[in-house]
């Protein structure tokens, strides 16, 4: 057990004696409106420690101090105290003022923790601690999720360890990120002192503390410098870069001269006269090499928002601007000849805060896909926002054109009905049955897409994203453009869904009537046309919930439409099929380059009709393969139910209530199917693009304030302005 020399020792006596009070009366002294409990807390930690006992004991020490210090509760301190006392770091003024106040202890404390910097190791903490230990994203999943579901073995002589126990999570790190760096920078003085402390034979080992840490700050150093040349050379990085020769990578040279300068360091060290000269020129080489291997990510990042994205290139890139970081803290803090050392003490405890946030960062799952995803969600819900801006008309000859178009695609989506129906008589098995209907909506979808039609309820997931985008670029000032778009967005939405409604149900009663004249029956027989009927009752059914759900599925087909376009871009296939040479033997390199272009323009809306119409069609037969109550409910595809209903059961049941209710249902499902898949694609955008919710606040405002004011320009455009060179008269 440690004792302090005879000028003023703390022996086991004051240890269970009145001795043992001069913290608890420290605290007092420092803060005397402090609760009593408090400083008895403080008090019993310094009482319990031993400086001299094994490292496991001190260890749990250091924990438990750590503890108390990150206890939330309110001190009520003294007016002169440099922190607020709601600030959280309260304790760690008043832990200071206990050490100054009583420096047997503080001394005592000082040994107990150099002693624990030297017996372990910090290369870990430095090397590898909040950077990623795998090089690809899902490997680094699934070895956070071991991590968490395995138990560790105890490490006691690793400092990485040691910081894992001191901040298990993001609360417990408070009072480091509330605690100005002076405070910090004096506790660690206080901690691990580079002057003479009240104890002398911790001088010895404050030494040699700070002597462990800069060597293996060396280690983790030359470590650092090998691992991101390595993750630079890796061909999806090195091909982005643009540096035509691989030896002129400056990572490659960051590598060779990081371990030109810890050798020079060690001469140094060993006395040699010009050592010290030559580590310091080679530590600023490093530095460039850094500043340039920062340049090079950034052409990569370049690259990546024109070319497709990956979650495992940006994890990479994400993985290698870290280790680049940490690269710099280190040799900044091995620089020799600091210009201020007031400086480099804030630098030292900034590095540790963010060594100590990564850490805790790199045990989320959450946090690597939110890390690693951002930028593949941004690039796809730009490629959703650029097929959007399609979709807003901004004059009266665009919205009859919009008009028209979905027209059209009404007219399809009646004969998808029809084919529905068919399907649903046939009895198949499950799988056919599934595999059958998707096969019905993905051709109908795409059949309107080369046709040039439109279907109203594809819009809404894409023209949020297009609003998003106006929304980031506008900033202040640009609060009437956007109220502007919103009008322009929501009278092209009616366009079409009056062109799809307008078309979809005389489309309907027209196969009804040819049914009846080939037949002699109506197409549908009154089982059929009651089960549509009842189906659709807002509250009777589960109509609403399915409404939603399609919602969803809506706003999911825009994703993976977004989705397969960056892929494509990423795998460079339109540069394949362009040049790829069977093709240019058979059309000719000018075919194949319109194709490529063809590729380009229609890639995102297959996937996007593609996927959705798989997702309509399995939804109900995976539901009845699990027992679940699963449906979709389409607002276009339902009017036309209903309308083929409706002239099976007559007009006398047309007017009866439970048709008028299955109406109101049409209703509802039609404003889950736009507000859901628009809702979710507005935030999905503004989060993939920082953009603030409370930035919809205001916009909201104004909006609601142009619709009481000019409600028609919510509806219906305004009439078009004459064109140039033609008199208002006319000819």
């Amino acid at each position: 057990m440690f004792e302090p020399p005879a000028t003023g020792p703390v022996t086991p006596a004051d240890r269970s004696g009145p001795g043992g009070d001069e913290i608890a009366v420290a605290v007092e002294r420092a803060a005397p409106k402090v609760r009593p409990e408090v400083g008895s807390e403080l008090a019993a930690i310094f009482l319990a420690m031993e400086p001299g006992g094994s490292l496991a004991a001190r260890l749990d020490t250091i924990v438990a101090l750590a503890t108390w210090l990150r206890d939330p509760a309110p001190l009520d301190l003294p007016d002169h105290a440099t922190v607020g006392d709601g600030s959280g770091a309260g304790r760690v003024w008043l832990l200071v003022e206990v050490l100054r106040d009583a420096p047997r202890w503080a001394g005592a404390l000082a040994h107990l923790v150099t002693g624990v910097v030297v017996e372990s190791s910090a290369l870990r903490l430095l090397a590898r601690t909040g950077l990623p230990s795998e090089l690809r994203f899902f490997s680094e999943f699934v070895d956070r999720l071991v991590g968490r579901l395995l138990p560790r073995p105890p490490e006691h002589d690793c400092l990485a360890a040691l910081t894992a126990r001191l901040f298990p999570d993001a609360r417990s790190m408070h009072w480091l990120d509330a605690a100005p760096p002076s405070l910090l920078a004096e506790l660690v003085t206080l901690l691990i002192p580079d002057g003479a402390p009240a104890v002398e034979d911790v001088t010895d080992l404050a030494g040699a503390a700070r002597r462990r840490l800069h060597g293996e700050a060396g280690e983790a150093l030359a470590l650092l410098a090998v691992r991101a040349a390595s993750l630079g050379l890796d061909e999806d990085i090195r091909s982005r870069s643009a540096v035509p020769h691989v030896g002129n990578l400056p990572l490659l040279a960051l590598a060779r001269t990081t371990a030109s300068y810890l050798d020079a360091r060690r001469a140094a060290q060993a006395g040699d006269p010009g050592g010290e000269a030559e580590a310091q020129r080679l530590r600023d080489e490093a530095v460039a090499h850094v500043a340039s291997g920062r340049v090079v990510l950034e052409r990569v990042a370049t690259h990546l928002d024109v070319g497709g994205v990956s979650v495992d290139l940006v994890f990479r890139v994400e993985l290698l601007g870290r280790l680049l970081e940490r690269v710099d803290n280190l040799l900044t803090l091995l620089d020799t000849q600091p210009p201020d050392a007031a400086r480099l003490r804030a630098h030292t405890v900034r590095f540790f805060r963010d060594l100590v946030a990564q850490a805790i960062a790199d045990r989320s799952f959450l946090v690597l896909v939110q890390q690693n995803s951002r930028l593949l969600a941004r690039r796809i819900i730009e490629r959703a926002g650029e097929t959007g801006e399609h979709y807003i008309t901004a004059s009266r000859t665009e919205w009859h054109a919009m008009l028209r178009s979905a027209a059209g695609g009404g007219f399809i989506t009646a004969g998808t009905t029809v084919v529905k129906f068919w399907l649903a008589a046939a009895h198949l098995p499950y799988f056919f049955q599934g595999a059958f209907a998707g096969l019905n909506y993905a051709g109908s979808f795409v059949a309107l897409q080369f046709l040039g039609f439109t279907l109203a309820t594809k819009q809404p997931s894409m023209t949020a994203a297009a609003l998003a985008a106006n929304i980031q670029q506008s900033g202040r000032g640009g609060l009437d453009s956007l109220v502007e778009l919103i009008a322009r967005t929501l009278r092209s939405q009616l366009a079409a869904l009056i062109g799809n409604l307008g078309m979809v149900v005389p489309a309907a009663l027209a196969v009804h009537s040819i049914a009846v004249a080939w037949t002699g029956s109506p197409f549908l027989d009154a089982d059929t046309a009651a089960y549509v009927v009842t189906s659709h009752h807002p509250l009777k059914s589960g109509s609403l919930f399915y409404a939603a759900l399609t919602g969803v599925f809506l706003w999911l087909s825009s994703i993976l439409g977004g989705w397969l376009e960056n892929w494509s871009a990423l795998h460079r296939l339109p540069e394949a099929i362009a040049g790829h040479p069977s093709l240019l033997r058979w059309v000719g390199a000018g075919r194949a380059r319109l194709l490529s272009r063809g590729f380009v323009l229609h890639v995102s809306g297959i996937g996007s009709n593609v996927s959705l119409g798989f997702l309509l069609g399995a939804a109900p037969i995976v539901g009845k393969f699990f027992g679940a109550p699963v449906d979709v409910r389409h607002v276009t595809l339902s009017t036309a139910s209903l309308a083929l209903a409706g002239a099976s059961v007559g007009p006398f049941r047309v007017v009866e209530p439970a048709f008028r209710e299955a109406l109101a249902g049409i209703g509802l499902i039609g404003l889950l199917n736009f507000s859901v898949s628009f809702s979710l694609a507005l935030l999905v955008a503004l989060r993939a693009r920082n953009v603030p919710a409370s930035a919809l606040l205001g916009l909201f405002r104004a909006v609601i304030v142009r619709f009481l004011r000019y409600p028609m320009s919510f509806l219906y455009p305004p009439k078009d302005p004459p064109k140039e060179g033609i008199a208002a008269g006319g000819h």
